[in-house]
Formats: structure tokens, C-alpha cells, sequence
């Protein structure tokens, strides 16, 4: 019989990010950009009241991109990488199939975040870059228990201690989560603009 103590380590309740390279993106968000700048010119800034930062949205505009034949293409893939994630997550689809819910655009320049939120009452949430040029701010997850605990002092960060964790963003780059996984943009330090379609789904 061995005095050693025997241990392991067992992740629970895992937060897993889908992150999806959409093919043939190039092409895609050519269209985007056209059909984004026709919005822009007829939709003034939809920017809530209760957000804090700075950056042009249609997410109060009611404006359902996902409605618009020029976003079908994306449509099309966001329901594509969605399916793969319910799979993943082994969310029931046989009967009834997850729907975008709402989505929305967001345009970034110098200046402009995102504070850290969620998206309550939906199931899955999103984000796809149209426009990421170099330099752009990452999108930032956040641990939902970050707020909740006293934190320690760390020697180093690493997978099972850090309280963030943030995704570079990439035109043509799709990424998936549960809509309650806390997320942030930090704020823009280029001129230029960094483009993202937003997205929720739900039943």
C-alpha cells in the first residue's frame, strides 16, 4: 500500500466559447459593410440609457438585421454554428429550434467600449467581426463568479485562476457562448473602426 495521497483535479461546471472561422468571410463581409453603412445612414445611434461607455449600436432601433435580405448570408452561418454548439451542449432541438432572437450592430472607434454585462433571458449569444483591424480591442469574458469571492493573491495566471480571459478579434470569426457568461470591449485605442454584428437566440 502506497503513503502517498492520492489526488486529482476535476473541472466542473465548464464555460465553454465556441469560436467558428466562417469560410469564404471575405466575400461576406463586403456585403455586410454595404448593407451596415445603408443602416448607418438612416439610423441614428440607438446607444441605451443605462449604458455607460461609447460606441454606435442599433440594439435599441429594433432595427432586426437578421430580418434584412443583405444579412441572410450571415444568417445562415449563425444558424449553422448554433446548431453545433446546441450539440455540444446537448440542448433539446428536435421538437423546436433555437431562433435569433435579435441582432444588432456595433461600431467602435477611438474611445469607445463596452462595460461588462450579460444577456439576460436568452439561451445563446454571439458576436461576428466584420471589421477588425489591427490593434482592435479584444472582447473580454468574464468568470461569473469573479464578483462574487474574495480574490487572492496570484502568483502567476493560468486556466484555473483567472478571472477574464479575452479573444482577439479577427474579420470572417464567429463566436458563440451562453448568453449569462459576463463579456466586455475594452476601450478602442485606433482611429479605426472595429465592426461586430451581435446576435441572441433563444426558443
Amino acid at each position: 500500500m502506497s503513503n502517498e495521497t492520492e489526488t486529482e483535479v476535476n473541472l466542473v461546471f465548464p464555460t465553454p466559447v465556441q469560436v467558428s472561422e466562417i469560410a469564404d468571410s471575405r466575400t461576406l463581409n463586403a456585403s455586410l459593410i454595404n448593407e451596415i453603412n445603408d443602416v448607418r445612414k438612416v439610423t441614428p445611434n440607438g446607444l441605451p440609457n443605462s449604458w455607460s461607455c461609447e460606441v454606435y449600436t442599433t440594439i435599441s432601433n429594433n432595427c432586426r438585421l437578421h430580418e434584412r435580405p443583405g444579412f441572410a448570408g450571415l444568417v445562415r452561418h449563425i444558424e449553422s454554428e448554433t446548431k453545433k454548439f446546441a450539440d455540444l451542449l446537448a440542448i433539446e432541438q428536435s421538437s423546436t429550434l433555437l431562433r435569433i432572437a435579435d441582432c444588432w450592430v456595433n461600431i467602435y472607434g477611438r474611445g469607445h467600449s463596452q462595460e461588462i454585462h450579460a444577456h439576460a433571458n436568452n439561451i445563446l449569444s454571439g458576436v461576428y467581426f466584420v471589421t477588425a483591424p489591427a490593434g482592435a480591442s479584444p472582447i473580454m469574458f468574464h468568470s461569473p463568479d469573479c464578483d462574487l469571492m474574495l480574490a487572492p493573491k496570484f502568483s502567476e495566471l493560468n486556466d484555473y485562476n483567472n478571472a477574464a480571459v479575452g479573444f482577439e478579434p479577427q474579420p470572417g470569426t464567429m463566436l458563440i457562448f451562453r448568453s449569462h457568461l459576463k463579456h466586455s470591449v475594452k476601450t478602442s485605442q485606433i482611429d479605426e473602426e472595429r465592426i461586430s454584428i451581435a446576435f441572441n437566440l433563444r426558443y
